[in-house]
């Protein structure tokens, strides 16, 4: 079957604490656009069968909020320390060591290195990936190993 990846940046954190970054919460705003793309979007996001997000408190509080206003069962959730990473080349080590049993997939993490992720593995560029923003790459593959270029297509808060 071939494989579908979803590049999910983490919804808008608040700067309103004095914590470190990987303790940053979301804020209202984020909470509520990721809501709202999960609920306009949800349908897209049926045969994704894994969910792997990093461990910062904005990418788990997104991922926790995406997947229920996704009806996606937390039992398919994975937190993986890999993904707390600004560097593109980890990010795209990330996707070539997926499970193949795995067809659909989406990762929740930040940038740059997900924009930069998503560009290296799109047939477009992708300019920029605001917070709360997906990046969907379909890929005419059966191994994640092998995938290079794919289509995709980018969903904002404004989509």
């Amino acid at each position: 079957m071939n494989k579908k990846i979803f590049f999910l940046r983490h919804a808008k954190s608040s700067w309103d604490l004095d914590v470190s970054d990987i303790n940053r919460p979301l804020n209202q705003r984020g909470v509520d656009d990721i809501i709202k793309i999960g609920k306009k979007f949800n349908k897209i996001f049926k045969s994704v069968e894994l969910i792997i997000t990093s461990p910062a408190v904005r990418a788990i509080s997104t991922c926790v909020i995406f997947s229920s206003s996704i009806n996606f069962t937390y039992n398919n959730i994975k937190i993986n320390n890999k993904l707390y990473t600004f560097n593109v080349d980890e990010i795209i080590k990330f996707v070539y060591n997926l499970n193949d049993s795995i067809n659909e997939v989406i990762l929740v993490g930040h940038n740059p290195a997900f924009t930069s992720a998503a560009n290296f593995f799109s047939n477009e560029e992708i300019i920029h990936m605001p917070t709360s923003s997906i990046v969907s790459i379909s890929f005419n593959e059966h191994k994640w190993g092998r995938v290079k270029k794919g289509k995709s297509f980018q969903i904002t808060r404004k989509s």
